[in-house]
């Protein structure tokens, strides 16, 4: 098991918002739809929404046998968390949801090592 940096995990979130913003919100505020399976409605490509798009899952998963255990995010996969609302329905509102809490986790994760 690896031990994950201070400058690795933010660095990762950091990552992680980034690729929310750029893959996902934006796409959709130019009013790219989603489609059943997630896929891009104009062109068919799969909406890079699972671990192995996002910088904190891949991680984890490297530093971790589970990394979910230890992911700031915490759970992505049970009721009421921020993932599985956006992957439950896959809109902006719940895009901008997820790049919301990854900012509130960034936050809190600069607050954590002062």
């Amino acid at each position: 098991m690896n031990t994950i940096t201070k400058e690795q995990r933010i660095k990762a979130i950091e990552d992680s918002i980034k690729h929310w913003q750029e893959d996902i919100v934006k796409p959709l505020q130019d009013g790219r739809i989603i489609i059943f399976g997630f896929s891009w409605e104009d062109t068919g490509e799969r909406v890079p929404y699972y671990g192995n798009s996002c910088a904190l899952c891949v991680i984890y998963y490297d530093a971790y046998l589970d990394g979910c255990i230890n992911c700031p995010l915490k759970s992505c996969n049970e009721e009421g968390d921020t993932w599985f609302q956006f992957v439950n329905n896959p809109c902006l509102k719940t895009a901008q949801a997820m790049v919301y809490e990854l900012r509130a986790i960034l936050i809190m994760e600069d607050r954590k090592y002062e």
